[in-house]
This record gives structure tokens, C-alpha cells and sequence, in this order.
């Protein structure tokens, strides 16, 4: 094997690398690492054989998020559909309170039982998402409901200047080679 053959693998090589680094700080080692994992809060009410089940998938500021709640009879398991269903969204304050920011009826998801709200949270914080159901024919002070507190972070995005740069180095050491 020829040295010029051996510098051009060890060329190869490093070229790999870099690229292999420039992707991972590009796109993170370990993904976003700022998105909170999905969640699924379920209360059962026996007395008024309900089931509440809410679903908050990983949640980022700056994006739109569909938050679904389910109600179904606990007897059967069959959903429950024409309920009046509201979600409230609360940001915790500085001072430990609550801001309420919306409130908010649900869209139902044509006879299966499930109600959708789509949100898009502005600013990273701590959030607590309340869904309260009344179902068909009940007075909304009957309304059952379930909560969960979800710490938001803000949206990773990719810097313009970072993308560029390493697309510099990637050039240059095609020049190289």
C-alpha cells in the first residue's frame, strides 16, 4: 500500500468524521432534548360511571399541540359522545399562581367518544391543561374533569450560521482532497 493510497483513507476518514459531527450538532445527539414525552392522565368516576382519559403528546413553545381527551363508560367501555367538553390552559406565575390563558370548547371527534382542542403555547413555563366534561343532559356545574402540569421548553431550531459554517469546513476539505 502506497502512502499516497494510506492519506487518502486517513483523508476518507476524517472527512467521515466530520460529517458524522456536523450531522449529530445539526440535528443533537439524543434528538431534541427539550420535548417532554407524551403523557396519558385517565380518571375513573364510579359514581357517575365515567372514565376521563387525557392525552398530551410531547409539547414544545411554538408549536401547535392537539390535546385529546376520551370519555367512555366504565360498565362497557363504550364512549361517550354529545358530552360538552372545555379545556383550560394555565400558565403558573412568577409568584406561584395561576394565569389563566384560555379556555377553550372542545371539537368532537365525529361519535367515538374523543374531543380535541388545538393549542399553540407562545412562551416556554410551566402549564397545567384541565379538560372538564358534562355529559349529555348534565348542567355544566356537574362537569367531571382531569389535569395535568407539563413543564413547556422552547423549540429547537437550527441556526442558519451553524449549517453554513459546516457546510464551509465540508468544502474546504473537499478542496483538500
Amino acid at each position: 500500500m502506497s502512502i499516497t493510497t494510506l492519506g487518502k483513507f486517513l483523508a476518507g476518514g476524517l472527512l467521515a468524521l466530520s460529517l458524522g459531527g456536523c450531522m449529530m450538532a445539526v440535528r443533537g445527539v439524543g434528538g431534541t432534548g427539550e420535548e417532554q414525552t407524551a403523557k396519558v392522565l385517565t380518571r375513573e368516576i364510579a359514581a357517575k360511571d365515567l372514565s376521563l382519559s387525557l392525552e398530551a403528546p410531547p409539547i414544545s413553545a411554538g408549536r401547535e399541540t392537539r390535546f385529546i381527551l376520551k370519555l367512555a363508560r366504565l360498565r362497557d367501555g363504550k364512549p361517550v359522545t354529545g358530552a360538552a367538553v372545555a379545556f383550560i390552559i394555565e400558565r403558573e406565575g412568577p409568584d406561584g399562581g395561576a394565569i389563566r390563558l384560555a379556555e377553550q370548547a372542545s371539537e368532537e371527534i365525529a361519535g367515538k367518544g374523543l374531543y380535541q382542542l388545538h393549542y399553540k403555547f407562545r412562551t416556554p413555563g410551566r402549564y397545567k391543561i384541565t379538560a372538564s366534561a358534562a355529559g349529555p343532559g348534565e348542567p355544566a356545574a356537574q362537569a367531571q374533569s382531569v389535569s395535568l402540569t407539563q413543564e413547556i421548553s422552547k423549540a429547537r431550531t437550527s441556526s442558519l450560521w451553524f449549517i453554513l459554517g459546516a457546510a464551509a469546513v465540508l468544502a474546504v476539505k473537499f478542496l483538500v482532497l
